[in-house]
């Protein structure tokens, strides 16, 4: 949503955003620092602003925005980034489209977030750094429960072909060493995506009448 400042120091959320978001606002002084996001979610004010202000007591406010023609309409990744290196920001969130475009804009990115997409860049002495954090914290998930579980794992199921399946199985191939095989609800979907990806498809197909899945 757009933001509307006050003289009280606050910004407020769109009156366009849900009623149950609607009121909902983030503290913004002079030196204050922004984390600009692509999501649109007028949720995101209030978590953010509980997180960063109140529980780490940072000068720091997170501002969802979306694109002039409507919250489903694409941001253009170089007024995005126009828009980071002009304001006082210190980073921005992609969670939309932008992931792959926004790359020829930024000063840096490793081959590795390159490949994968960015879903975060860091204002970095007036640079631009994309990284992805995606695969940080699954690596981190699942290396930590495979461990706790004591189970030898040698291949992973991946069931599903969005936005973060390259992330997902790039990991469980790359960092985790694990056979990749991946499946959906549509198999033709999942076998291109697999072909796409470089790891194998599988037909899991429940029975529904109680029974498990074969492969």
């Amino acid at each position: 949503p757009n933001a509307h400042g006050r003289s009280s120091g606050w910004l407020m959320a769109d009156k366009k955003a849900t009623k149950r978001h609607q009121g909902v606002s983030v503290r913004v002084g002079a030196g204050t620092r922004l984390i600009i996001s692509t999501s649109g979610r007028p949720s995101s004010l209030e978590r953010y602003r509980i997180l960063l202000q109140e529980i780490l007591n940072l000068d720091v406010a997170y501002i969802p925005i979306s694109a002039p023609a409507g919250p489903k309409a694409p941001i253009d990744p170089k007024r995005f980034c126009w828009a980071l290196r002009g304001m006082n920001c210190i980073g921005g969130a992609i969670s939309r489209s932008i992931k792959t475009s926004v790359v020829p804009f930024l000063d840096e990115v490793d081959a590795e977030t390159k490949a994968l997409g960015v879903n975060t860049v860091v204002r970095k002495n007036d640079r631009l750094v994309g990284h992805n954090t995606d695969i940080l914290g699954f690596v981190e998930a699942v290396a930590s429960g495979v461990r706790r579980s004591k189970v030898e794992v040698k291949r992973a199921v991946v069931y599903g072909y969005g936005g973060v399946t390259n992330v997902v199985a790039f990991a469980l191939r790359k960092k985790l060493g694990y056979e990749v095989y991946l499946t959906g609800r549509s198999p033709d979907k999942a076998k291109k995506r697999a072909a796409e990806l470089g790891v194998k498809s599988v037909d899991l197909v429940s029975t529904g009448g109680g029974g498990g899945a074969a492969a």
